[in-house]
């Protein structure tokens, strides 16, 4: 993107790109963590550190706040806009600060929802600095995201479906429902992003497609 900083349309399409992929690759590993939370802290670390669950999910709904933030953020190194950036992070660091004064009285889990509303305030100031630098829409991250949010629809769908109907001696052991759990909803995320009608995912899914034979390589 620095070198292609003065070509506008290709650093919007550079950025948006980014955005696409970062969150098909990475939105399934927190919506995990929303939903497998605290069998994965009782499963791995024991029922004394259940209490760590409730932290971790809550700091999984700021995801795509995080995505926002790091992503705007490399706009801005890419075009030289750091000094702005810098009012971001002090910004920031003054609300995250206050935040977590008033969250304070509400444990830990205040804490942390704390955290995830100055992470929403950070990505939604240093994205309002990008989309200026870039002259995008604001509309241009939810399309971004679209393709992801359809994939993760999909694992939702299959996680609730497999909750349900596992039977309860699988449910039981914390380890093997996350083993259970974690294949049956990858293996249908592999599935829905190789085979679903994603225009967005065309390239990167045929490149997918190739590399694991599923379709003859181009000549």
């Amino acid at each position: 993107m620095a070198a292609e900083q003065d070509n506008l349309d290709k650093c919007r399409y550079l950025f948006f790109r980014s955005v696409t992929l970062v969150a098909v690759y990475a939105t399934p590993l927190y919506v995990g963590f929303l939903w497998l939370a605290e069998p994965l802290v009782r499963g791995v670390y024991g029922a004394k550190w259940l209490e760590a669950a409730a932290p971790l999910f809550i700091l999984a709904l700021a995801w795509p706040f995080w995505l926002m933030d790091n992503l705007s953020g490399a706009v801005l190194a890419a075009h030289n806009w750091l000094d702005r950036e810098v009012s971001v992070q002090l910004s920031t660091l003054v609300v995250t600060a206050l935040a977590v004064l008033i969250g304070l009285s509400h444990g830990i889990e205040g804490v942390a929802y704390a955290i995830v509303a100055a992470s929403v305030y950070s990505a939604l100031y240093i994205h309002w600095l990008a989309i200026q630098c870039l002259q995008a829409r604001w509309n241009g991250y939810l399309r971004a995201l679209a393709p992801a949010a359809i994939l993760n629809a999909l694992l939702i769908a299959v996680l609730f479906t497999l909750d349900h109907t596992l039977p309860e001696s699988a449910r039981s052991h914390d380890l093997a429902y996350l083993a259970i759990m974690a294949t049956g909803g990858g293996f249908a995320y592999a599935l829905g992003f190789l085979y679903l009608p994603l225009a967005a995912l065309r390239s990167e899914r045929q490149r997918w497609k190739t590399r694991f034979r599923l379709v003859r390589s181009p000549a």
